[in-house]
């Protein structure tokens, strides 16, 4: 159960939608939801290394004012998650900090139970507005489980795919997943997918998780794919137009610190579908 639901603030389309998802499960918990808004102190600074000794004076103005503007940006952030939170009337807690995002909502997510996130992240949002790779580290760290969410949303379909490949990381997040399926708002239909060339393997891996489902009182279906994981995956799930996805952070070749597995690459680069996952 989802008591304690962190949702890091950066402003975006993503990041709203995030807080809505985050509101609608904390009122099945009756839990506490968590807005963290973050200075990226460390990118405002980098961003004006490399002046001139006469540039140096006006880069040292030009930090200030960055920073002096985000955390009045932080600030709005925080204050349109409170009053989401109020008109919900769900319990929430505010935090305002400064540093490196990953680092503090990390150290958030120490007493969290789930952070809720979107597929894309704007952290660095006062020294360009492209996305950056917050959610690629945050999955890397495994503080908690993590929820990703796309700028439509999640839909109302009640529909999930577990991509399960019999890796201790998608075993993680089968049974983090199920942990969480009693107070799961979109999970009532769940489908156990296996993408392997070898039908008879895939049946053997499927039989397995299907056991693991039984014995916790929660009916699969189960599917076989053959192809590339992340292509069949996807493919899959607009398919069925199931509303979550559930997979692990890294496939077969174990844990690194510079990639994801490619299947849940292709799946969180895609970003048109909610993904759950667990390191």
């Amino acid at each position: 159960m989802a008591r304690r639901i962190l949702v890091p603030l950066d402003g975006s389309d993503y990041s709203k939608v995030a807080t809505k998802v985050a509101i609608d499960m904390v009122k099945k918990s009756h839990g506490v939801i968590i807005g963290l808004g973050v200075v990226d102190t460390e990118e405002i600074d980098e961003s004006a290394i490399g002046a001139g000794i006469g540039a140096s004076y006006y880069a040292e103005h030009m930090k200030t004012y960055k920073k002096n503007k985000a955390i009045g940006k932080i600030k709005n952030f925080l204050d349109e998650f409170e009053d989401e939170c109020k008109d919900a009337k769900v319990d929430y807690e505010r935090y305002s900090k400064s540093g490196d995002p990953v680092e503090e909502i990390i150290n958030m997510g120490k007493t969290s139970d789930l952070i809720v996130s979107g597929l894309r992240t704007f952290f660095h949002f006062e020294t360009t507005p492209e996305p950056g790779d917050t959610l690629k580290e945050l999955l890397e760290s495994g503080v908690c489980p993590i929820i990703a969410v796309p700028k439509k949303g999640i839909k109302n379909n009640k529909k999930a795919v577990i991509a399960y490949d019999n890796t201790i990381s998608s075993a993680k997040s089968m049974k983090m997943f199920q942990r969480f399926y009693k107070t799961n708002p979109f999970a009532k239909k769940v489908y156990l997918l296996n993408v392997n060339d070898d039908l008879d393997e895939a049946n053997k891996v499927l039989e397995n998780a299907e056991k693991y489902f039984k014995t916790h009182k929660i009916k699969v279906e189960l599917v076989k794919r053959a192809g590339k994981p992340g292509k069949e995956i996807i493919k899959f799930a607009k398919e069925k137009k199931v509303n979550l996805i559930v997979m692990g952070a890294y496939g077969e070749n174990g844990i690194s610190k510079l990639f994801f597995g490619h299947a849940s690459k292709g799946v969180i680069d895609d970003g048109s579908i909610p993904v759950f996952v667990y390191h």
